[in-house]
């Protein structure tokens, strides 16, 4: 399921990819960001970003997310 903030980082991305878009858009994608991040890390059981769990449920969030 995907949450609010991540619908609004993916609608901010498309309002970016042709050139609009705003300051509060990148604030949007950087948020669905950080919600990926803490998704991935609880998803490969990491203390900390980064290693060889952490990078492949990342893409996995990111490919799934798109």
């Amino acid at each position: 399921m995907t949450s609010d903030v991540v619908r609004e980082g993916k609608a901010a991305w498309g309002r970016l990819k042709p050139g609009g878009g705003r300051w509060e858009d990148w604030k949007a994608i950087g948020y669905a960001l950080l919600e990926g991040r803490a998704i991935a890390m609880r998803y490969a059981r990491a203390r900390r970003v980064g290693g060889s769990g952490y990078r492949p449920a990342l893409s996995s969030w990111l490919l799934i997310t798109a």
